[in-house]
């Protein structure tokens, strides 16, 4: 479907198939497709931003370059410089979420990523139903906290 869509565009895609087993390996490596499909999560929990850069869009381990597991080989380096500082700086979860999270934005804008799907969550709970949060990665009830009022 993707190869058609692009066609529409003026844009001849070559479909080269990689093997499952070194899918990830081969994006990460220099034989790294012009485009790959490749699943993702999001950004990091800005809990985790004292200790870590996003695995997706963050830089390496010294700021320096794209990360290990960046296979877009994304890097601007202002952008990336003000992720690689958060990994050092003080403050709450939600003051390093918001900051975080503008980093975040600010990459988004300039990322070269094609959605290809979109979920929505419809969830409804009665009113015997106590805990019910969205749960953060998929969007879904965390089923692990719910009970029922007795």
């Amino acid at each position: 479907m993707i190869q058609q869509n692009l066609k529409a565009l003026g844009i001849d895609v070559q479909l080269v198939p990689i093997p499952a087993p070194n899918y990830y390996s081969v994006l990460a490596s220099d034989q790294l497709p012009d485009i790959a499909r490749s699943g993702w999560c999001g950004g990091a929990d800005p809990a985790s931003v004292r200790t870590s850069a996003d695995p997706i869009l963050g830089p390496n381990n010294d700021g320096t370059s794209y990360g290990f597991s960046n296979t877009s080989r994304y890097f601007d380096p202002q952008i990336s410089k003000a992720m690689f500082e958060l990994r050092n700086t003080s403050g709450t979860s939600e003051e390093l979420g918001k900051k975080w999270s503008e980093e975040f934005g600010k990459a988004l804008k300039t990322y070269p990523i094609i959605p290809l799907v979109r979920s929505h969550t419809n969830s409804v709970v009665g009113s015997n139903i106590r805990n019910a949060q969205v749960g953060y990665f998929f969007g879904g009830i965390d089923l692990s906290i719910v009970g029922v009022e007795h």
